[in-house]
């Protein structure tokens, strides 16, 4: 995260942003002026902010994460809490977990909807959309990695439409967070 330093670049950050004039100098030179007690407010709440954001980020990758986060990266990667291990080596079980997760078996997945509520997927479109954070400017480097969704269109087949939200729901355990999911109904069964 661009993290300003020190509190006192904050303060004189804020300050800039007050109008131009000399009831704000004059304010402003007075240390304990209403305005420069309001501007220290303001820098420390930004400042505070930032701090807090920066860890908040930290935690939401897997490589980063601490000892406040990884039981919920246990119980959405793996379905399985390991406490009695120690930080580095729950992560890389769940790297290996992570990874083994991203390659679904359509296949079983097919077979499994298809015995249960006779429907059939036809096809699976996935398209990543990546997504930038972070105050980029000109002639500076990104502050962040990005970040990527995958629109995930799932074209199918289903002789009874009213099971679809069963379906659904036992696709949508397979997929990661990251996956924003379609469901394209094709009923061309002929009934006869």
């Amino acid at each position: 995260m661009a993290l300003i330093n020190s509190e006192e670049r904050y303060i004189e950050a804020v300050k800039e942003l007050y109008p131009e004039g000399s009831f704000f100098e004059e304010q402003f030179a007075d240390k304990e002026s209403d305005l420069s007690n309001l501007a220290r407010a303001q820098a420390k709440n930004l400042y505070d902010f930032r701090i807090e954001l920066n860890k908040l980020w930290k935690e939401a990758r897997l490589e980063t994460c601490t000892e406040d986060t990884i039981a919920d990266y246990e119980r959405v990667y793996s379905g399985k809490i390991n406490p009695h291990l120690s930080l580095e080596e729950r992560k890389a079980n769940l790297k290996l977990v992570s990874n083994q997760s991203l390659q679904i078996d359509w296949q079983l997945i097919n077979n499994y909807i298809n015995k249960e509520y006779k429907a059939n997927i036809l096809s699976v479109d996935e398209k990543i959309m990546p997504a930038f954070f972070g105050d980029s400017r000109c002639g500076q480097k990104r502050i962040y990695d990005y970040r990527a969704f995958s629109l995930l269109i799932i074209s199918l087949t289903i002789e009874e439409i009213n099971l679809i939200d069963k379906i659904e729901n036992y696709i949508n355990q397979f997929l990661l967070a990251n996956k924003i999911i379609f469901f394209k109904i094709i009923n061309n069964i002929n009934k006869e």
